[in-house]
């Protein structure tokens, strides 16, 4: 009784831990509004759990402000709200990073423009040798042996 009383404090002692622990991807930031347009991120923002707070840290009704998340740019009335702070997530990194076949800074322009063509592929003629050309085969010596011996009982029968 005692083993599982203590296996239930430890399992929620473990679930408490774990629920103390904050994202990375999440952001709280307050903002001086000069303009009507602010750029809140660089990367995309995730519209789940969204807010934007008032100077005395009071939701305002999605009405007062237009939010882009594809972009990160929130457009709200300066002169109506001069302070707020904003919550939000972040797209994780593997979401929002570029994958490209290759590195671009490892690519130089070409100074020296030569005038030469490169191909992968080659203008030769195809080969005009035949491989096994005369050459004439039968079936293995199996084979032929098995339809003899059929054709050898097919007599018999008739």
């Amino acid at each position: 009784m005692i083993q599982r009383i203590l296996f239930f404090i430890l399992f929620f002692i473990g679930f408490s831990i774990q629920s103390q622990t904050v994202s990375k991807d999440f952001r709280k930031r307050i903002f001086l509004i000069d303009k009507d347009t602010i750029q809140l991120d660089s990367v995309a923002l995730n519209p789940q759990n969204f807010k934007v707070f008032n100077a005395a840290l009071k939701a305002l009704p999605s009405s007062e402000y237009a939010i882009d998340f594809s972009n990160a740019i929130l457009r709200i009335n300066s002169k109506k709200y001069p302070e707020i702070t904003v919550t939000y997530y972040r797209l994780p990194d593997f979401i929002t990073k570029v994958y490209t076949p290759f590195d671009e800074k490892f690519i130089f322009p070409n100074r020296t423009n030569t005038g030469k063509l490169y191909s992968l592929t080659t203008n030769k003629k195809a080969s005009e040798i035949k491989l096994f050309e005369g050459l004439q085969t039968k079936g293995s010596s199996q084979e032929e042996s098995l339809l003899e011996t059929i054709k050898m009982r097919l007599q018999m029968l008739l």
